[in-house]
């Protein structure tokens, strides 16, 4: 079972991330105010980082989406999933 100590959702379109927020941090739904972009948590800054070298990759996926990705126990990121936007 793979286990994710945080979550983050991040827009993309034409291959760039737009904007991103975050859907869970450490075994809670944090409550983020509108337009939440990382808000000095620097975790979403490495997050925003690994989304945008996903999305520098061949271009094999539509032209927008959102790319959630998450971080392991290990400290690892990972793609959680796509999905449409």
């Amino acid at each position: 079972m793979v286990q994710f100590t945080r979550e983050y959702p991040f827009f993309v379109l034409d291959g760039t991330v737009k904007t991103g927020s975050v859907y869970w941090l450490d075994d809670h739904v944090p409550m983020v105010e509108i337009g939440y972009e990382g808000g000095g948590d620097d975790m979403w800054y490495q997050a925003a980082t690994f989304a945008q070298a996903v999305c520098a990759a061949p271009p094999l996926l539509p032209r927008s989406y959102v790319l959630d990705i998450g971080q392991l126990d290990s400290g690892a990121w990972a793609i959680v999933e796509f999905n449409p936007v």
